[in-house]
């Protein structure tokens, strides 16, 4: 079903308690269009029949509140439908490993009952804009900056890669994505799937279990494998299946589903692309007419880094002013000082575009003044006096997150909002850290 970016947004509300559902239908039907599932097979159907923008999907649907897990089940479902639909977690139980296993399975964002009207007006909204940029794209900022399906770029290498990837599009042959992590590998996957023939079948993205399996849920689309290494099966399955051959139960073909790879590094010579040493993926491309893409790192992509800043910035302030509903202005993204582009281009950026953004996302929440200084985005010149970049970032998320948690007595939501981050972003650097949200829950 094609969308388009001015249609009134669905959302689906997926919960079991009665009173629950029409609290929110009542609060969110002047903004949209809002159906209701109580069910983990009637969300599925309303899903299909419907195809919703966003998700509100409570994890415990069969009168068991806090305790079932009846909606991370149906999660991976749900969003095999549609890449870009957003899910918003809503649970009774404030347990983290819930919290990180249904953002890992590609829920949005992660909300704890009792609900508040208004934050949860804001995190639709910021939800429901960040699917809008990447499904329909969005202003680049000026000058030769192209923008596709939400990716921008304006220097050669990106270029390159545009063009590349609608060929890509155009073709029915394998696609292997090169490229650090960070650099957009799956979203590049994800717009080559929508510009393809194969826009309106399903996009799965399997990162383990066995072929047949990713395949049959991937039949009639696309399937990326994120990591070909954790398939259970070995090279010859693969293999077998890319030069025209059957590996799943029911006997689906090469022309049943288009594969897609991921690799760290360039691989072997045999395919459209860049040549070297890609390990098991390289081998699979090198028996195959694959077409290869390399991705560069941010460090690489001249002049990209401060388009991005800048992009970035823009799109943040949009959510953050989104949920206005005075009718007032919408918040401006500030400007960048000259001392921050020339940090911006200084530095490495070890963690590509996810680092950038987060970077972006802290700045703005920190900003004091008109422009955003190097200070505001953790590259100020006394940072790295006596550290490298990397260890200076490390420390500074860390006493911020830790800081946080101890203002807001462990409570991850009121932490996450306090320095300006998501709650995925939230429980990444939480992971990252070993910091465990419950020690600071005694605090004052």
């Amino acid at each position: 079903m094609e969308r388009r970016p001015n249609e009134v947004k669905r959302i689906l509300i997926v919960d079991d308690d009665a009173a629950i559902r029409t609290q929110l239908r009542w609060a969110l039907s002047g903004e949209y269009d809002v159906s209701l599932a109580t069910s983990p097979a009637e969300a599925l159907e309303l899903a299909e029949r419907e195809r919703p923008d966003l998700v509100t999907l409570d994890l415990s649907l069969l009168g068991h509140p806090g305790e079932g897990e009846e909606g991370l089940e149906i999660l991976p479902a749900l969003k095999a439908m549609d890449p870009f639909l957003k899910v918003v977690v809503v649970t009774a139980s404030d347990n983290m490993n819930r919290a990180s296993r249904a953002l890992a399975l590609g829920a949005f964002d992660y909300y704890v009952k009792p609900i508040d009207l208004d934050e949860l007006r804001v995190v639709i909204a910021r939800a429901l804009k960040v699917q809008e940029i990447e499904r329909y794209g969005g202003p680049a900022g000026g000058g030769e900056s192209i923008v596709l399906g939400g990716m921008v770029g304006e220097c050669e290498a990106m270029r390159g890669v545009f063009e590349e990837a609608r060929l890509a599009a155009e073709s029915a042959a394998p696609v292997l994505i090169v490229g650090e992590p960070g650099t957009g590998r799956e979203t590049l996957a994800s717009v080559i799937h929508h510009l393809s023939s194969r826009a309106g079948g399903p996009f799965e993205v399997a990162a383990g279990g066995t072929l047949a399996d990713a395949l049959a849920r991937a039949r009639g689309g696309t399937l990326l494998l994120a990591d070909v290494s954790t398939l259970d099966d070995g090279d010859d399955e693969l293999g077998r299946y890319l030069t025209g051959g059957s590996v799943s139960d029911d006997g689906a073909t090469r022309q049943d589903v288009r594969v897609m790879m991921c690799a760290d590094a360039v691989p072997v010579p045999g395919g459209r692309g860049s040549h070297g040493d890609g390990g098991r993926a390289g081998r699979l491309c090198a028996a195959v007419d694959c077409h290869i893409i390399t991705l560069p790192p941010l460090r690489d992509r001249e002049g990209d880094v401060v388009l991005l800043a800048g992009e970035f910035a823009r799109r943040i302030a949009s959510e953050r002013g989104g949920s206005d509903r005075s009718g007032g202005r919408k918040a401006a993204a500030p400007a960048f000082t000259r001392a921050s582009v020339r940090a911006l281009m200084a530095y490495d950026w070890p963690g590509n575009i996810p680092e950038l953004i987060n970077r972006v996302r802290h700045a703005l929440a920190t900003v004091r003044g008109g422009k955003v200084t190097p200070d505001d985005l953790g590259l100020s010149a006394a940072a790295l006096s006596d550290r490298t970049l990397g260890e200076a970032r490390s420390e500074l998320e860390r006493d911020m997150v830790t800081e946080a948690l101890r203002r807001s007595a462990g409570n991850v939501s009121r932490a996450a909002r306090a320095i300006g981050v998501s709650r995925p972003t939230m429980y990444d650097l939480l992971r990252k850290f070993g910091v465990d949200p419950a020690e600071y829950k005694d605090v004052t």
